[in-house]
């Protein structure tokens, strides 16, 4: 039994049960030449993606619209994912601001969620949306687990010095990154919100 109450059964296959008994997303990248390939996950949260999409691609391509994901980027995940040990996992946080509080934002919801925020973010009504990822290497098959904690705060919850640091961090972004991450309407959106909640 959940700590909401709901009875899951046990004999579920080991990808499944996870998903049904953790609030993370599970994602399983399988060891391949030149590099990890994405072969099995339960994504229930997405951030502008599907796993239909991604399924079966290589960390280069998973990764292919990220705008600073380059080359040289490229060289240095497939080294961190070839040197994982499995008693050392690692832990980061990827965030971004968004003009909904739905945590599942496939491409397809993120495109029906309104870019310049509800009233151009003057009532600001926008939330951050952090992602706590873990990444661990399975020792019998060398496959690495990668999870996602998706959490959503009200910008009007941070503190003022909290919304302050956001606000100077989205002011420096590059076009790409703007444009990477909902694009300008929204972006402009999200800047007016936080002066909005000072």
């Amino acid at each position: 039994r959940r700590p909401d109450g709901a009875r899951v059964a046990l004999d579920l296959d080991t990808l499944t049960l996870a998903g049904r008994l953790c609030q993370e997303d599970f994602l399983l990248m399988a060891p391949g030449e030149p590099e990890f390939r994405l072969v099995a996950g339960v994504l229930c949260f997405p951030s502008r993606w599907s796993l239909s999409e991604k399924l079966g691609r290589p960390l280069t391509a998973i990764h292919g619209p990220v705008p600073i994901y380059d080359a040289t980027m490229a060289r240095r995940v497939n080294r961190v994912f070839a040197a994982l040990a499995p008693e050392r996992p690692l832990m980061r946080v990827n965030w971004l601001v968004a003009p909904t509080d739905r945590l599942r934002l496939a491409q397809r919801e993120a495109e029906k969620a309104p870019h310049g925020g509800r009233d151009g973010g003057r009532d600001g009504r926008f939330w951050l949306r952090t992602e706590r990822q873990t990444l661990r290497r399975l020792t019998i098959t060398g496959a690495v687990v990668f999870t996602v904690k998706t959490t959503l705060t009200p910008l009007a919850a941070l503190t003022q010095a909290q919304r302050g640091a956001l606000g100077a961090r989205l002011a420096e972004w590059p076009e790409a990154d703007i444009a990477y991450r909902g694009g300008g309407a929204q972006h402009a959106a999200a800047l007016a919100a936080l002066d909005w909640c000072a």
